[in-house]
């Protein structure tokens, strides 16, 4: 009964958060301002409308009509001519999408840079990340999971720094390169990882690779679950683990995005992995996150995560 009442609970707090990030989502200004856009062959922006659709092209003209201000804009169907109070958003294509520092816990090498935000893992793990110009990224997280003793909550720290960036602009894409640092502390154990990432993106598609080092923690130890009783966890010191991650869009739906991560803690043992498959719908507020974890036990669970990005940073300048 007690498990019933838990996740009637748990359901009726997603469908809440859903709620709040789809009217968050749709709830914008009537009309945005022209005044730094420019006309320009080089430069594409993405404009959304305000009957939900994505328009990606350039800007072949910017007619400030006292009655009626309107765009004249090329895209991949034509050039049209788009009036002001039909755009709820306009965005420079490259920074579009604002949520390319992560696949879903797995950092890329593209750094968070002015893209800081607060998020919500499964419900019970919050966590806020801030970068550094376009070099430092810094995220701490922390779960609340009701039954369990604050001392034993986990708290997790990662630093990273994004220290190479090749751009091809005939191919669209780029390929970045960080290094990082991981903490994590749960009861009295404290646990240290040390990584290297690389990215490679391309017009719809991110693939990301890292390979991580445990430097410090016992190799075996209890996890003190409160009400849920007592884990043991095995994680050797000097393991090396592998990540894979990949991020692509529908190429119909800018918002849409599929992704994977496959993750295995300790290459000489094949069974400690994992591999997640979800889906993403975003703008450029809010992630929402679902999917499929699945485990080599075997074992399946759902996977879910909410990220509010509120601080506006336009490059439009």
């Amino acid at each position: 009964m007690q498990n019933s009442r838990f996740f009637k609970s748990l359901l009726q707090l997603l469908f809440i958060i859903s709620i709040f990030f789809l009217k968050t989502a749709f709830l914008k200004a009537q009309y945005v301002e022209f005044n730094d856009l420019r006309e320009s062959e080089h430069i594409e922006y993405v404009l959304r409308l305000t009957n939900g659709d994505l328009l990606t092209g350039r800007i072949v003209e910017i007619v400030d009509d006292e009655g009626e201000p309107y765009l004249r804009f090329k895209s991949s169907i034509g050039t049209a001519i788009i009036y002001q109070n039909q755009i709820i958003e306009i965005r420079l294509k490259e920074e579009q999408y604002r949520h390319d520092h992560r696949v879903f816990i797995m950092p890329t090498a593209e750094p968070i840079s002015n893209n800081h935000f607060i998020g919500l893992f499964e419900l019970f793990f919050g966590y806020a990340g801030v970068g550094i110009y376009d070099i430092g990224s810094i995220t701490v997280g922390r779960t609340l999971v009701p039954g369990i003793p604050a001392e034993d909550q986990l708290t997790n720290y990662n630093a990273k720094a994004t220290v190479y960036t090749m751009r091809d602009p005939g191919l669209k894409g780029a390929l970045h390169f960080a290094i990082g640092a991981n903490v994590a502390t749960i009861g009295q154990e404290t646990l240290t990882n040390i990584y290297g990432v690389g990215t490679l993106t391309g017009e719809r598609t991110r693939l990301t690779g890292m390979v991580f080092f445990k430097t410090s923690g016992s190799d075996i130890f209890d996890i003190n679950l409160g009400n849920y009783g007592v884990a043991t966890a095995r994680y050797a010191t000097g393991s090396v683990g592998i990540g894979l991650g990949l991020d692509t869009k529908f190429s119909s739906r800018h918002d849409t995005h599929v992704i994977a991560e496959l993750w295995n803690n300790d290459v000489t043992r094949p069974t400690n992995s994992a591999f997640l498959l979800g889906l993403r719908q975003t703008n450029s507020d809010i992630s929402m996150d679902f999917g499929l974890a699945f485990f080599t036990q075997p074992t399946v669970a759902p996977f879910v995560s909410f990220t509010w990005t509120p601080f506006f940073s336009s490059k439009l300048r």
